[in-house]
């Protein structure tokens, strides 16, 4: 096959993939977390502010990030998950063709190796990897820092490159690892490495990594400023609560899939490394994917959204070097090559799916719930009580009605329970006592101001993230008076599966 049959033949793969994660996306509920900081978010750009109008765990990043996708909902008159969507393809495009014409530097010299089948992973990576997980925190970031990391092997190369390119390169990686402070990690991993192999202390004084470190500083900054509430309500309470709620063993974090990708990743790395042209892309992909391996194991929590700036990278990292010995040796190495991605598609990738078709067949509650609400709640208010942010978002998405909640969902609480239950020194019992009383406060305020039409409990044994915690909202709020007093208003409509359906009577509110 020719060259430009085979550039030919990548594009058309290229668009063909793109097109086919853009029908994913068209098919699939929104992501519940997506959901929640874009509703967040217009909070916050109609004059809201954290712990008074949105309990909202992570920093302000990701809602100045989501900000465009709101504006655009509100200027041309679409709903909030098209305008993001919009928005993240449209990122995954520049990001893309940035990289793209990084990768050609790269490989300039090297007359045998046309960069196609990274091209085609590189869009695989962005469009189809995440799956549920679209437009996920993590998947921002894997998009906006990966032209950087092809940027960091053309400064090993001693490549010139643009200046406009090597601030927007700037600009999108330091959006991206500012998104939470844990991404932090693999940029300094990176840049340690390029002090190292350039053996020089100031080899970071660069202009993309200036205006990296200009733009963490002035986000840092800005959390003081715009969003003190942040520092002074939010983090005491989540700090103490949801990683309680979240913490699971460390066996459980090591023993998923994507850490297994990691292994097989690092054999295949050692042992063939040395035998590429391009080895120093190989080393600054694979610190990555440590630096990223790290971030995942801190937070404690075996999901695979918070490994997928990882997977991403890695299943790069393995075309990189399979691609290249593959050309030098031939017939052989290609079947273990494609020994390699019977791995990659049979163990990691369908995790992704195989979750998304299990949410399908756990959304027919929801499914029903959508209809229940429809009949019954004509932009009116709702309140669920649920450790699920699945149960409250998509039905806000796809039902004419909002939530009278400022928490995407009651993770705190088993978080308090489980201190509750924990040997005494770990939390304080008054602290435990003002954490109780703070949130019992905030959900009868919410109940209070906002009147709610409907009231929506998971009254199931084993809630989801409570890790065998079992427990009975509607017991545990009505210790106090005051929400005695709100239920009392509230008669039972219906129930499906494990979601009971309360509605207010006898008061002509709720909207």
């Amino acid at each position: 096959m020719t060259v430009k049959k085979t550039a030919f033949m990548c594009w058309f793969l290229i668009f063909c993939l793109f097109s086919l994660g853009i029908f994913i996306q068209s098919v699939l509920y929104c992501n519940s977390d997506v959901s929640w900081l874009l509703h967040a978010t217009q909070k916050f750009i109609n004059g809201g502010h954290y712990y008074k109008d949105f309990f909202e765990t992570n920093p302000p990043m990701i809602l100045y990030l989501s900000a465009p996708s709101v504006l655009l909902a509100k200027l041309f008159h679409v709903s909030l998950s098209f305008s993001f969507y919009a928005c993240v393809f449209l990122m995954a495009i520049v990001s893309f063709f940035l990289c793209y014409s990084l990768l050609q530097k790269i490989f300039e010299d090297n007359y045998k190796f046309k960069p196609y089948l990274l091209l085609v992973t590189l869009i695989f990576i962005f469009i189809l990897l995440p799956v549920y997980t679209f437009g996920e925190r993590e998947h921002l970031t894997l998009i906006l820092i990966m032209p950087y990391l092809f940027l960091v092997t053309l400064r090993l190369k001693n490549k010139l490159i643009n200046r406009y390119c090597l601030l927007l390169v700037g600009l999108l990686a330091g959006i991206g690892f500012a998104i939470k402070p844990h991404f932090l990690i693999p940029l300094m991993f990176v840049e340690l490495y390029l002090m190292t192999k350039k053996k020089d202390l100031l080899s970071w004084v660069r202009p993309e990594s200036l205006f990296i470190l200009a733009i963490l500083v002035s986000y840092f900054i800005s959390i003081f400023i715009i969003t003190p509430e942040y520092i002074d309500k939010i983090v005491p309470l989540a700090s103490k609560l949801y990683f309680a709620t979240i913490d699971v063993s460390l066996s459980e974090v090591l023993t998923q899939s994507f850490v297994f990708f990691l292994l097989v990743t690092a054999g295949f790395y050692f042992l063939l490394r040395d035998k590429i042209y391009n080895k120093e892309f190989a080393n600054v992909l694979f610190i990555v994917a440590l630096g990223f391996f790290l971030v995942y194991v801190l937070q404690h929590a075996p999901w695979y959204y918070h490994a997928l700036p990882m997977v991403g990278v890695l299943t790069l990292l393995m075309m990189l070097l399979f691609q290249e010995n593959i050309l030098m040796r031939g017939a052989a190495f290609l079947a273990i090559s494609i020994s390699f991605f019977v791995i990659l598609f049979s163990v990691v990738i369908p995790a992704g799916f195989l979750r998304t078709v299990l949410n399908h067949e756990k959304s027919q509650p929801v499914i029903k719930l959508v209809r229940l609400l429809n009949r019954n709640c004509d932009n009116c208010k709702i309140y669920v009580f649920s450790t699920s942010i699945a149960t409250t978002y998509p039905l806000v998405d796809y039902v004419k009605a909002v939530s009278a909640s400022r928490f995407p969902s009651h993770l705190l609480l088993p978080g308090l329970l489980r201190l509750s239950k924990a040997p005494q020194g770990k939390v304080s019992l008054e602290r435990l006592g003002d954490m109780r009383r703070e949130i019992v406060d905030i959900v009868i305020a919410d109940l209070q101001k906002n009147k709610p039409k409907l009231i929506i409990v998971d009254v199931s044994k084993e809630k989801p993230l409570s890790f065998n915690l079992d427990f009975d909202y509607i017991k545990f709020f009505s210790q106090d008076l005051r929400f005695r007093e709100i239920f009392s208003h509230y008669g039972y409509l219906d129930k499906i599966a494990n979601l009971v359906v309360y509605k207010l009577y006898g008061i002509k509110d709720g909207k």
